[in-house]
């Protein structure tokens, strides 16, 4: 005698409801939304709503990232990252571009952590040779940082104004600030890693970095930069950069970050954008 387990009862039941449920999908004309379509998406306006859209409440987050394509700004191929730590390397991890020479074998790692009540993603260089770049609005000019300004890369040098050597050489000297300005207490100097020979000296404390000797007190020759790149500001004893919405932007080495929600990294010659959420689990 064939005996009808308790699954194979719960499956009759579902067979024998099959007919009385009406299924349906998700329609944001039903739900009183806003919809706009292009050629490329149909584009929905969420801010109107009488409740809120459903989120998991236990799960990590997702993560999306894109890797940009070759002469492109933004667009590129889409990762979804569903899990708690992803690795992107040369040779190895979840995602290894091999095409890369300039990024190593195991180059850098991206992790979701609680941080003060939020889950955050912290992007970790994991002793690269080329280093992990992050893209600023502005930051410390600190001893030692590395910059990456268009297709150079430059490391910053704090100076003890009585012993900061003189111009000679490939060096060269800026000083035009305001009329009146006092000199900086700590001259600046910027030498580019792959010819230290290229070495710019500030002292003034307000002058702007580009390609337009017109325009720019510290002239840098180099076809990815705007005209106006980059600030370089010495405040309250403190040297910063600051981005003057350049279109290839102003890039920091970093060790260990916590991504924004909204960030871009590059590692070897490619770049990456990165767009998290931070859904306080319950």
């Amino acid at each position: 005698m064939n005996q009808q387990t308790p699954h194979d009862t719960d499956g009759d039941e579902d067979e024998g409801m099959a007919s009385e449920l009406m299924q349906t999908v998700f329609d944001p004309l039903k739900s009183g939304l806003a919809v706009s379509q292009n050629q490329f998406a149909t584009q929905i306006d969420f801010s109107v709503l009488e409740a809120e859209l459903y989120q998991p409440q236990r799960r990590l987050p997702n993560a999306k990232l894109i890797v940009i394509d070759d002469h492109s700004a933004s667009e590129g191929e889409v990762i979804r990252i569903r899990k708690r730590e992803y690795t992107i390397g040369r040779t190895h991890g979840d995602l290894a571009i091999e095409s890369d020479l300039e990024m190593s074998g195991n180059h850098a790692v991206l992790h979701c952590k609680l941080d003060e009540g939020s889950f955050r993603w912290r992007l970790t260089d994991v002793g690269s040779t080329n280093g992990t770049f992050v893209r600023v609005a502005k930051a410390p000019l600190t001893e030692g940082r590395e910059l990456l300004l268009g297709l150079q890369r430059y490391r910053v040098e704090l100076q003890d104004p009585d012993n900061a050597p003189p111009a000679v050489g490939e060096v060269r000297v800026f000083l035009g600030g305001a009329v009146g300005a006092p000199p900086v207490q700590q001259p600046l100097r910027l030498v580019n890693t792959a010819d230290t020979s290229q070495t710019y000296q500030v002292l003034s404390q307000r002058s702007m970095l580009g390609s337009n000797p017109k325009r720019c007190s510290v002239v840098i020759e180099d076809r990815c930069l705007n005209a106006e790149h980059a600030r370089l500001m010495y405040k309250r004893g403190r040297w910063q950069i600051e981005d003057n919405d350049s279109l290839n932007g102003v890039w920091v080495r970093v060790r260990s970050v916590w991504l924004d929600r909204h960030a871009e990294f590059q590692l070897g010659e490619q770049r990456f954008r990165f767009f998290a959420d931070g859904q306080v689990p319950s």
